[in-house]
């Protein structure tokens, strides 16, 4: 008696190795370029969180002055401006504060009852790291306080 051949075989062929591969390294160097891009976005976001907070440091610190300080200091339509550079994990942050004096005329006696001249200081700390395209920049005003 002969002995009947199963046309059915079991395993994969060559070609459906070839491919399977193939998709697993599609999928690999994918996910290697979306980890990638997400570390410099990780890094990214540290820098601005350190400028913003650097900034917002340099400004409490301004704004911890006596009003008349700041008045001595600045005058109107010449802001006094300081610079500073700090360095953090190889980046470095430039810090320039700034307080201007500005004239109101009337306006905050509408308002807010106004100062005693109408005027305040307007205080900014704008952070910059990189390049001057990245940077992170806040006021506040500081007025005679009654």
């Amino acid at each position: 008696m002969k002995k009947k051949h199963s046309k059915n075989k079991s395993g994969f062929s060559l070609i459906e190795v070839m491919v399977a591969a193939l998709l697993l390294a599609v999928l690999a160097i994918g996910g290697a370029a979306v980890l990638s891009h997400a570390g410099s976005n990780i890094q990214v976001i540290g820098n601005k969180q350190i400028a913003l907070e650097r900034a917002r440091t340099k400004l409490e610190w301004l704004h911890n002055f006596d009003y008349q300080v700041l008045r001595a200091t600045a005058v109107a339509g010449a802001p006094s401006v300081v610079s500073t550079n700090e360095t953090h994990n190889g980046v470095t942050f430039t810090i320039i504060t700034t307080n201007r004096l500005v004239s109101t005329g009337g306006i905050l006696d509408v308002f807010s009852g106004g100062t005693s001249d109408n005027e305040y200081i307007e205080l900014s700390a704008r952070a910059t790291y990189r390049n001057a395209a990245e940077a992170v920049l806040l006021h506040a005003i500081k007025t005679i306080e009654p």
